[in-house]
């Protein structure tokens, strides 16, 4: 469920340190990774480290919850 993909996301980035917060899209989409296209919950993480805006776009493989990407939006 797009819940469980959260909670796998938030775990993987509170090893990390704090997360200030967090959001998904419910509904699975197409997403296309290393020439294969899998259904994926998109994810998002915003947190502050060392006084700067941290924000990742996460995309969690909505089979297996395995995150399939990660993205620095604010980079």
């Amino acid at each position: 469920s797009s819940e469980k993909a959260l909670r796998i996301v938030k775990s993987a980035f509170k090893q990390r340190g704090p997360i200030d917060g967090s959001w998904i899209y419910s509904v699975p989409e197409a997403y296309t990774v290393n020439g294969e296209t899998v259904m994926v919950y998109k994810t998002g993480i915003t947190r502050s480290a060392f006084g700067e805006l941290e924000q990742y776009e996460v995309m969690v493989d909505a089979k297996t919850g395995m995150i399939v990407d990660v993205i620095d939006t604010a980079a």
